[in-house]
This record gives structure tokens, sequence and C-alpha cells, in this order.
């Protein structure tokens, strides 16, 4: 089929008309199903279905077959054929404007629901994106508090052995050494407090 085809005019149907078509004088065409509901059995004087002119049942519609054959215009007088021609060329460019203007349209809708299901599907990614750095940070943190507290400890242990092992310079049987052990535990985690309570200070004065 050539790409050169009349469609129903209707809204709801659009079907591609190949054999009775009815024709309104505002150069709207529709297949026989939508014309015989909207105009076989309706008054006389009625309105277009698509724009909504007034229209004379009687003169302004015409029900025909797409493909005349040859015959019937054989007699039909040259000036009157080439007011024929006229009025078909007015009506197939009026239909190849509105064609166009259908394939626009869908062509239109095709693409603004390809772009919203884009920018749903990236607003979902970015979400599970956001969902998944904060998980990694949440144990970024926890990994920080781990390292932190272990830290914390190896620096006890730390000190308390270097306290034990100045008590080498002890006299062995003296009952002094654990009370100096204690005294130089405790001696080491008051230097470390003030020296990082320092650093603190230093730096909000700075900000």
């Amino acid at each position: 089929m050539s790409d050169e085809y009349l469609f129903c005019n209707y809204s709801d149907c659009k079907a591609v008309i190949t054999k009775f078509i009815w024709i309104t004088r505002c150069s709207h065409v529709f297949c026989e199903e939508h014309g015989n509901s909207f105009f076989a059995n309706n008054p006389n004087k009625i309105k277009c279905p698509v724009c909504n002119e007034p229209i004379c049942r009687n003169k302004d519609i015409i029900k025909n077959n797409i493909n005349p054959h040859d015959l019937m215009l054989s007699c039909v007088r040259p000036d009157k054929a080439l007011d024929y021609v006229i009025t078909a060329t007015k009506l197939w460019s009026y239909q190849m404007k509105q064609k166009h203007k259908v394939n626009i349209q869908m062509l239109s809708e095709k693409y603004e629901k390809i772009a919203s299901n884009s920018m749903s599907k990236l607003k979902t990614e970015n979400n599970e994106m956001k969902k998944f750095i904060k998980e990694i940070e949440g144990e970024i943190k926890k990994i920080n508090a781990e390292l932190s507290y272990t830290k914390k400890k190896l620096w006890k242990y730390k000190v308390k052995e270097e306290a034990e092992v100045d008590l080498t310079f002890l006299d062995a049987g003296s009952s002094r050494g654990p009370l100096v052990v204690e005294c130089r535990w405790m001696e080491e985690c008051c230097r470390r407090d003030v020296c990082v309570k320092g650093k603190i200070l230093q730096g909000a004065l700075h900000h």
C-alpha cells in the first residue's frame, strides 16, 4: 500500500479507508462504520464530529467508493471534471497535513513516554545509589569507631608495658614496684589527655 492514503478522522478510530468513504464539505473523512453511525440516520442539520461545523445531511455529506471506475467520470464535462480535480486536490492536501500532524503527535507521545520512563528509571537508580552510599558511610563510621577503640586499647597496653620495663631499674624485692607501674601509667594517661585537649583548643582558636 502507498504512503498516501486516507484515514478515518474520528479520534478513536484512525483506520485506513480502503473502500467506502464518507466525506464532508469541511474536508473531513470517515470510515464506513463511523460514517453510518454519525450521518446515515441523523437529522438533516447536524455538526461535523471533528470540527463541529454545521453541515446539511443532503448537501454537505456524501458516501462514495474510494476507488470508482474510470468510466464513471468519462461523461463528465471537462470544466466540471477540472472542478472535481481541484476539490480532490484540496481534500487530499488537507488530509495529508492532518496525517502529518497525527504522526508528529504520535511520535511526540512516544518520545515523551520514553523520556518519562528514563527519568523514572534514573530517579530509582539515584535513590538506590544514595541508599548504597549511606550504607557504606555507616560501615566506614563503624570501622573507624572500632579502629579508635583498638588504638586506645593498644596505647594503654603500651603505656603499661613501658612502665613495667622501668621496674627493671628498681629493686626486685621492693614493694614499691606495682605502685610505680600504676603511677607511671596514670601519669602517661594524663599527659596524653592534656595533649589531645590542647590540640582541640588550638584548632578551635584557629577557626
